[in-house]
């Protein structure tokens, strides 16, 4: 009888254990919990007949399982703390010094890129310059000058920081080269300005995949002379009106990932003179500035790397629209017929000519 009653109970603590993760998912006990995986939040809904809700619960139950931040933060903390390895090296990567980190691989394989372990074929060079070329094109059409202006990685900044050097390149020059040598896309490639610069300022964050405000200054001011060149009565905000500030973070993108309260020091730069720069559009993925001390107008596509340099490039134009994408609105530059475009992203994102069509949208 006492066998019994042994079975049972530990046949009912089993089935509860069973069971405590999806209950848990059901509730909000884990709400209050930070994702370290950064995924986009989904949920479940009922649509497109039996297989594909049954497809969006498989999808929502592997991102959503019971226990899973839970789980998910004490393995990070394990590899961590006691066995001093990267507990997701395919995301974040530690460097050779101190509170350094890089992305990895899960980010268009950018790490083994950065080292030269990987290339792009001749077919994938020919795909980027072919949908870049469509852009310069139809632009050229329409008598808009147009800018490629192509930020650094922080491997690339700070390739001396990572923990493995290959030594055969990277084939973001490879693309690059070729750009050069077989069209007359006016890039402007600022690894040369960032590799300079850097021997006498910090221009990346450690815990962070992108330039801080000193970095995107020095990329503001490399595009300008570039700008220049077309537009003599274009002006860039010397350095010097700038004042430097700090402040302390704990809450930089790669450290979030791995569940690393880290308190970086952000470098800061504010205007020492009176802007006079107004939001007229100001949304997550447009937004749209004047400056009526400035006559020029600007169309930017960007990525998150412009964050960091929109304070300046306000300052130089009377007008600068910024739109998060990598592709060209025909219908909005039309509207608002800017005197020039600027395609401005990180090396890493060459990849995404290769995998998504229509770098226009019509």
């Amino acid at each position: 009888m006492k066998r019994k009653k042994t079975y049972i109970i530990f046949t009912a603590i089993f089935g509860l254990l069973l069971l405590l993760p999806n209950i848990i998912m059901f509730t909000s006990l884990e709400n209050h919990l930070k994702d370290n995986e950064k995924r986009k939040i989904k949920t479940f809904k009922i649509e497109g007949g039996a297989y594909k809700t049954l497809a969006n619960f498989k999808s929502y139950y592997k991102n959503n399982f019971g226990l899973k931040k839970i789980l998910t933060r004490e393995y990070i903390g394990f590899k961590n703390n006691v066995l001093q390895e990267d507990p997701i090296p395919n995301k974040v990567i530690t460097g050779n010094q101190k509170d350094w980190y890089f992305l990895g691989d899960d980010y268009s394989n950018v790490f083994s890129s950065s080292i030269g372990t990987i290339h792009f074929t001749k077919t994938e060079k020919e795909k980027i310059i072919q949908e870049l070329s469509k852009i310069k094109n139809w632009l050229d059409k329409e008598n808009i000058p147009f800018y490629l202006v192509v930020a650094p990685n922080k491997h690339t900044a700070y390739q001396e920081l990572l923990p493995i050097s290959y030594g055969y390149g990277n084939k973001y020059d490879d693309v690059i080269q070729e750009i050069k040598e077989t069209t007359d896309i006016n890039i402007t490639v600022l690894k040369p300005t960032v590799l300079e610069k850097k021997k006498e300022y910090q221009l990346y964050h450690k815990t962070d995949s992108h330039w801080n405000d000193i970095g995107a200054y020095w990329g503001y001011d490399a595009l300008s002379k570039t700008i220049q060149k077309d537009f003599p009565e274009f002006e860039s905000v010397p350095f010097e009106h700038f004042r430097r500030d700090t402040l302390r973070s704990k809450h930089q993108e790669m450290t979030r990932m791995i569940n690393l309260d880290i308190d970086e020091e952000i470098i800061k730069l504010y205007p020492d003179f009176n802007s006079g720069v107004t939001v007229k559009q100001n949304e997550e993925k447009i937004s749209h500035f004047v400056n009526p001390k400035k006559k020029l107008k600007a169309y930017f596509c960007r990525d998150s790397f412009s964050n960091a340099w929109i304070k300046y490039f306000n300052e130089s134009f009377g007008e600068t629209i910024y739109v998060k994408t990598y592709r060209l609105d025909t219908t909005l530059v039309k509207k608002e017929r800017p005197h020039m475009v600027v395609l401005e992203f990180a090396e890493r994102r060459f990849d995404y000519f290769i995998k998504y069509k229509m770098p226009i949208l019509y």
